[in-house]
């Protein structure tokens, strides 16, 4: 009572403010539930058109609705947008919005433009109002029920969880994927993996010790079951990253590279049949010239570099790398680049990347200058998905792009796993 006593305005005040903040807590943890499950999911049956469906409109109102959350705590949270890598990543998305008018879709970059914005704007608002550890829990929790969701969808459902998806040389319709790409799946779990370990490394999950290991073993066999490579290559680098002093880390990580390269150097000299290890352990066809390509990536690779040549400037402008990619007949389906880079160069030129790189450069310094497990584990996780994919700053964002925000704002805004004092900003959490 003494506090509201002392507080501007008297007790009405106070409890004005209280259940104001309240309800905000309330509508921001509905939305981050409703950014996982909105768009990360795909609820058709049939497969996806370009045209404007009941789907994109839902995504696009809930992009919209985070954009006006952020809006709404602006004045809470403007500060840490002048801030790197905030800073950064906030002069890319402008960037991007100046070429809309000189993109191969102008529309399409509108659309990109706008819902990256939204998430960005929204990311930290989130964490202002639930601070570090409730927003980590409130993702955890969203990954872990679409995940489950995956699996209904993929063993009960198989109108809608077992679509053929194109991969390597024949259609495969065995790997989990559920309500979305196998692929994109993978990358969930590896996600609510990376937020789980983090947690129990901070000892914020007490007295759960069955719940716990039912997500653990729950998260190993979806990754498994998918049978995403990239996202097996991740957990081998993001859970001994987590689990083991930082310097340890370092030390493994130069021994397994050491091993590599040996093993390597092996197969390359003629002392063992690499081709014949490849296409039985690596390839899913059975043909280890798919894995020399990258299932097509270098072809791919390849013509978007013409692409960039002919635009080095701006691009084809943010949200038309589909239409490129689509172009370049290199590619069944068509969506990015499938290189973080390459697709950041495609659709904003040589000053998108520039923009994103220093963004990212900042990102690493802050992680050898200030350990943190949150914003490290998903810069590394950003880091070794986007050789191979476009895990954040899609032409329809997702997860991953909402966390990739969050990190770029958890070290400005002093975000914590620990202690009780950590609700926001405001009060120097």
């Amino acid at each position: 009572m003494s506090m509201a006593v002392a507080y501007p305005g008297g007790v009405a005040a106070f409890e004005h403010e209280r259940t104001a903040d309240r309800l905000s807590s309330i509508i921001a943890s509905g939305l981050v539930v409703a950014c996982v499950f909105g768009l990360d999911a795909s609820y058709r049956v049939r497969e996806m058109s370009s045209s404007l469906d009941w789907q994109v409109a839902m995504r696009l109102a809930i992009c919209g609705l985070c954009g006006l959350f952020g809006v709404v705590n602006l004045q809470h949270t403007f500060r840490y947008f002048w801030r790197s890598p905030a800073l950064w990543i906030s002069v890319l998305l402008i960037w991007f919005a100046v070429t809309i008018p000189l993109s191969l879709d102008p529309r399409m970059g509108l659309a990109a433009v706008g819902t990256n914005a939204c998430l960005l704007l929204f990311a930290p608002a989130a964490l202002d109002r639930l601070g570090g550890r409730r927003f980590v829990v409130r993702m955890l929790g969203s990954l872990l029920g679409i995940l489950l969701a995956c699996w209904i969808a993929h063993f009960f459902i198989p109108s809608l969880g077992r679509r053929a998806f194109l991969d390597e040389d024949a259609y495969s319709a065995h790997r989990l994927g559920g309500l979305s790409h196998p692929n994109l799946t993978a990358r969930l779990a590896v996600l609510a993996l990376g937020l789980l370990m983090c947690l129990q490394a901070a000892r914020q999950i007490r007295g759960r010790r069955i719940a716990v290991a039912v997500a653990f073993v729950f998260l190993g066999l979806t990754l498994l079951l998918t049978a995403g490579r990239t996202a097996a290559l991740s957990c081998l680098v993001i859970v001994p990253f987590l689990v083991l002093p930082r310097r340890v880390f370092l030390y493994a990580a130069l021994i397994g590279a050491t091993a590599v390269a040996a093993v390597t150097i092996l197969f390359a000299s003629g002392a063992a049949n690499w081709d014949k290890f490849v296409a039985t352990y690596v390839s899913r066809s059975g043909s280890s010239q798919t894995v020399y390509k990258l299932q097509g990536r270098t072809q791919l690779w390849a013509s978007v570099l013409d692409y960039v040549e002919q635009s080095p400037i701006i691009g084809t402008g943010f949200g038309s790398e589909r239409a490129a990619t689509l172009d370049t007949r290199h590619w069944s389906v068509g969506k990015h680049s499938h290189n973080l880079w390459l697709n950041t160069l495609l659709g904003g030129g040589v000053f998108g990347v520039v923009f994103l790189t220093i963004g990212i450069a900042v990102l690493v310094w802050q992680a050898l200058a200030d350990p943190d497990p949150v914003p490290d584990f998903i810069l590394l996780f950003l880091l070794i998905h986007g050789l191979t994919s476009s895990p954040v700053l899609n032409h329809l964002p997702g997860s991953p792009t909402l966390l990739f925000f969050v990190a770029l704002f958890w070290r400005p805004m002093r975000m914590s796993l620990r202690g009780r004092n950590e609700h926001g900003a405001r009060t120097g959490g």
